[in-house]
């Protein structure tokens, strides 16, 4: 089922590309790509609870101890509650005081008003959203992977009927963001209600009191935090980058070269997600020779169906991205080559990050990962406004490349080499 969704959410972001270029033009777009990369950091308010608390509420449920998952169910909803509360009431105070015109360089000073407009709605609609995504997070916790996919197909097909209604009203930013986060938002809240009263019910939130649990949910939550914010440093800070230096006309082409590669790595996400419980077995197992393997194999393999497929997309880009937009939104040869080995960097390192999560090293990666996103940012925002859009995707690649995919392999394999070692060997090896 998740397959399925992903698949799904990836066919309707392709489909509405050309619709939402088509009706509300370059400048409009780009804003609508910033308004996605806004909500995205939003996201960021969580804090890593709604990772968190799938490690703390698997541990209760697995002890059969229903009263204490529900306890740290209802310490994450009120507190995700608190915070999305406290971010929508700052948001009114702040917003007015912000010339999003100057920002984000908007021509338009009725797309600057749009903007700031679907801010504030951004703002209300996370007092619905933060609080409700530990929904698809109980499930997994459950053991039913299978409803946290239907429901993400629900919130997509919601999310893309909003906007073909707004399309069809001739509405314009904020209506498109209404029709497409507002659906999205409506889906989230029905199926939360559906699922704490039915499938959940047992682990429910109730109201706050004495028996909310907070102890270790911090130290489970920190390393899916630190690891959500590097993602958001790599993949939602670009366009915003490049409306604030170059101007929101610009992101269209670096949201469509994106998107062109997006399709490769869709498969070794899947497989990924899936071993990390395996490569955690094997390591229970102390059996190395197996992760070797694995992992050696995972990786070539990618590589060597990968590179042919980027090759290809990166010489036809012109006539695919004709036939799919257009052609009204070209990225340039330089942006689509970086954007390729960008997506060849991801073939060979997200593996390695399977492996290193089934291995135990969350917390090491997660450093290391933020520090790469982070001199990522700090390059894009030095040369974009010389080498335009495409030294956005030249800072990820080197960034990730240099600052942690080269430690991940080194990890590694000093890892394995470590654990193959004879006890006695071993410990002396370790340093005292």
């Amino acid at each position: 089922m998740t397959g399925v969704n992903t698949v799904l959410y990836a066919a309707s972001t392709y489909m509405l590309v050309p619709l939402l270029l088509d009706h509300l033009g370059h400048e409009r777009y780009g804003l609508w790509v910033n308004l996605g990369s806004v909500l995205a950091w939003l996201t960021l308010l969580d804090l890593g609870i709604t990772n968190g608390i799938v490690v703390r509420l698997t541990t209760a449920l697995a002890n059969s101890d229903a009263g204490r998952g529900r306890a740290y169910v209802t310490s994450a909803f009120w507190l995700l509650s608190i915070i999305a509360s406290s971010t929508a009431f700052a948001a009114w105070f702040v917003v007015p005081w912000i010339d999003w015109q100057s920002v984000l360089r908007i021509g338009s000073p009725r797309s600057a008003a749009e903007f700031g407009d679907s801010i504030y709605l951004l703002a209300g609609l996370l007092l619905i959203t933060l609080p409700c995504a530990l929904v698809s997070r109980i499930l997994l916790a459950m053991q039913k992977g299978y409803l946290a996919g239907a429901l993400g197909i629900f919130y997509t097909v919601a999310s893309v009927g909003g906007v073909l209604i707004a399309i069809r009203l001739d509405a314009g930013l904020f209506g498109i963001v209404l029709g497409y986060f507002g659906g999205q938002a409506i889906a989230t809240f029905a199926s939360s209600l559906a699922v704490f009263c039915r499938s959940a019910r047992a682990v429910a939130p109730r109201w706050p009191s004495t028996r909310m649990r907070f102890s270790g949910m911090s130290d489970a939550a920190l390393p899916f935090f630190l690891m959500q914010l590097s993602t958001l440093l790599l993949f939602q800070s670009g366009d915003l980058i490049i409306s604030r230096v170059l101007g929101p006309e610009f992101v269209a082409p670096y949201k469509i070269a994106a998107l062109l590669f997006y399709p490769i790595t869709i498969p070794q996400q899947l497989l990924c997600a899936h071993l990390w419980a395996v490569v955690g077995e094997a390591n229970a197992r102390n059996d190395v020779d197996w992760i070797r393997r694995a992992l050696r194999r995972v990786v070539l393999t990618s590589l060597l169906i990968g590179i042919p497929i980027v090759s290809a997309l990166t010489i036809f880009a012109e006539p695919l991205v004709n036939a799919w937009t257009g052609g009204t939104a070209m990225p340039s040869t330089s942006l689509l080559v970086w954007m390729a080995a960008w997506t060849i960097l991801q073939l060979a390192f997200q593996p390695l990050v399977a492996f290193l999560i089934g291995m135990g090293a969350v917390r090491i990666y997660a450093y290391w990962n933020l520090a790469a996103a982070m001199t990522a940012v700090l390059l894009a925002l030095i040369f974009v406004g010389t080498y335009g859009s495409s030294a956005v995707v030249a800072a990820m690649v080197v960034a990730v490349g240099a600052l942690s995919l080269v430690p991940a392999m080194v990890f590694v394999r000093r890892k394995l080499r470590l654990r193959a070692e004879p006890p006695a060997r071993k410990a002396m090896l370790m340093p005292t």
